[in-house]
């Protein structure tokens, strides 16, 4: 979760003026994270059902990555939206 937090920091500092965008980013974050994690903690927990060595090792810190791939791609998504949503009601996006 730290390190989702703290690229959601990064990635609203290089891609967005508004300084109440940055902190929706940063906030969403958090929720982000909790569930990407949930996943992958369900998916595990559901592979090592059928096969326990599938749930250490590569295979374990690969679903790790892409896990957090997707929480990354969901924070994106969240910001894209954001901005849509103010650009329909006649907001500039930046502050």
């Amino acid at each position: 979760m730290l390190s989702l937090t703290f690229l959601s920091l990064v990635y609203g500092y290089l891609s967005e003026k508004s300084l109440a965008i940055r902190w929706a980013i940063f906030l969403a974050s958090i929720p982000i994270a909790v569930a990407a994690n949930s996943f992958r903690v369900s998916a595990t927990g559901v592979i090592s059902e059928f096969n326990p060595e599938l749930a250490k090792g590569f295979l374990h810190t690969l679903e790790g990555g892409v896990a957090f791939a997707f929480a990354f791609i969901l924070m994106i998504l969240f910001h894209v939206t954001v901005k849509k949503i103010l650009a329909f009601r006649g907001r500039p996006a930046t502050a």
